[in-house]
């Protein structure tokens, strides 16, 4: 099995940019809350920002009204005191008294009943419209008013389009005045509708007068926020009052919001970004390092396995091996073959050929009985300079002729050895053991079996097998061919 193809390094190759994946997903979905909880939160506040400015502007709204009443009673008691009321004084007075009014459109000095309309004295002071004459139908409007014994001493009234509020004071014997402001101009000298909110801001104010509602002023705006909606009433007097109702738009309140959730946002997504890349940077370094660790162990464990010159196994793998199979033999029922083996004269060819011709003919040869001993389970191993061994599982005696074709074959090859005998070519000699399964099959009886048969092939002259069988009445159950 190949290092790439490990299970472990599979796994975690594919679990680390999943972990960097997962930390992103994550961080993005943190910060996505945060910006909507932060979204949220400034929402809010930009609606008590508001709520607490239409609360002043409001209030603002009620000092204009009451000062156009405070005026009143202040002109009422100067004429109290007066003999009779004179236009010039009048008009001076009125002009002293209301001139920080700017939604005061006029006043009337209304005389008793008994006097003549044209002892009415007009002073018109910011409308153009009014410097003739008083409007007949807001008097009218008002008049009929008065005869209600629960009459308001403010009354609201619509001329030439225009909503006015004509507030009064009581009527004393040498008449009354009156006051007419504008409610448009009113809405606007309060800062209830400041020019820079007049796309941003719907208003609209509504007289309450003795439980009938009538629309005073009105401004729509699109794209209202439901939630962003001031109310108060403004009381006159016992039976007179007004509902300003305020709507913020959505574009004033975003106006009022700040960058900070988009700056964390992208902060939050930078960061994410960052961390999860250095997180994937340190899988792949991680990833290679343990890429590195499992070549340095295959390393490692080919080294402590295999022969570092053949590739075949090597002493110690084959004792393992040897000492594994021998148990699985007695324990499934099945014989076991061992075959040892040596290169004849193998010295005095290292003394003619040198030990680098020497470490090719071990590879060459190692090369040839690989090809001859390749069932599954068998193994070729090599157990010192010039020795060979094999483990055979389920092999009974037939394994001579696995020995014989393993001579032949290295004979074969045609390696000149000119310190061998009369053949001048590098042959081995074989030892070959079959133990049946027995309590007597065990790894060092085989080996001691093997090792006596590799002797007296060597002692014989070499260039052959010896063979040890163990005598048995059953019938062989499997062979190498």
């Amino acid at each position: 099995m190949s290092v790439a193809d490990s299970p472990a390094l599979g796994s975690a190759s594919k679990k680390r940019p999943e972990l960097a994946l997962i930390f992103a997903v994550c961080g993005v979905l943190f910060s996505l809350l945060i910006f909507l909880f932060m979204l949220k939160q400034e929402r809010e506040t930009a609606i008590q920002q508001y709520q607490v400015d239409m609360s002043q502007r409001v209030s603002t709204l009620e000092h204009q009204l009451t000062l156009s009443l405070f005026s009143l009673e202040s002109l009422q008691a100067f004429y109290l005191v007066s003999e009779q009321v004179k236009a010039a004084d009048f008009s001076q007075v009125v002009n002293k008294v209301a001139q920080k009014n700017p939604a005061l459109q006029a006043m009337l000095w209304l005389p008793d009943s008994d006097q003549e309309e044209s002892d009415r004295i007009i002073v018109p002071m910011n409308s153009a419209a009014l410097e003739k004459s008083f409007p007949e139908p807001l008097i009218n409007t008002f008049i009929e008013r008065q005869k209600d014994p629960k009459s308001s001493t403010v009354i609201v009234a619509e001329w030439d389009g225009t909503p006015y509020v004509v507030a009064a004071n009581p009527a004393y014997a040498s008449g009354q005045v009156l006051a007419l402001v504008n409610v448009p101009a009113l809405v606007e000298a309060s800062g209830l509708l400041a020019p820079e909110d007049k796309n941003n801001l719907s208003i609209s104010v509504i007289e309450q007068y003795q439980g009938e509602q009538n629309i005073v002023f009105t401004r729509e705006a699109a794209d209202v926020a439901k939630d962003a909606v001031f109310s108060a009433t403004v009381t006159l007097d016992n039976d007179s009052s007004f509902i300003v109702s305020v709507a913020a738009t959505e574009g004033a309140l975003s106006a009022r919001k700040s960058y900070m959730p988009s700056l964390f946002l992208l902060t939050g997504l930078l960061l994410s970004f960052l961390i999860s890349s250095y997180i994937k940077r340190l899988s792949q370094y991680l990833n290679n390092l343990r890429q590195e660790q499992d070549v340095l162990t295959q390393q490692l464990q080919d080294t402590a396995w295999c022969d570092p010159l053949t590739g075949v196994a090597n002493r110690i793998h084959f004792d393992e091996t040897l000492d594994i199979e021998s148990r699985r033999a007695v324990r499934e029922f099945t014989p076991m073959s061992l075959a040892l083996l040596e290169l004849d004269s193998f010295s005095e060819y290292l003394d003619l050929y040198g030990p680098e011709a020497g470490n090719v003919t071990l590879c060459k040869v190692s090369d040839t009985l690989n090809e001859l001993v390749s069932r599954p389970g068998d193994m070729v191993a090599r157990l010192d300079e010039q020795q060979f061994g094999f483990v055979l599982p389920s092999t009974n005696e037939l394994v001579v002729q696995l020995a014989e074709r393993c001579c032949e074959a290295v004979r074969e090859l045609g390696i000149p050895n000119e310190g061998a005998g009369e053949d001048k070519y590098l042959t081995i000699s074989m030892g070959v053991a079959t133990l049946q399964p027995t309590s007597h099959l065990t790894s060092e009886l085989l080996f001691k079996r093997a090792s006596q048969g590799l002797e007296d092939a060597q002692k014989a002259g070499g260039d052959q097998c010896k063979a040890y069988a163990e005598e048995t009445t059953e019938p062989p159950v499997t062979f190498s061919v």
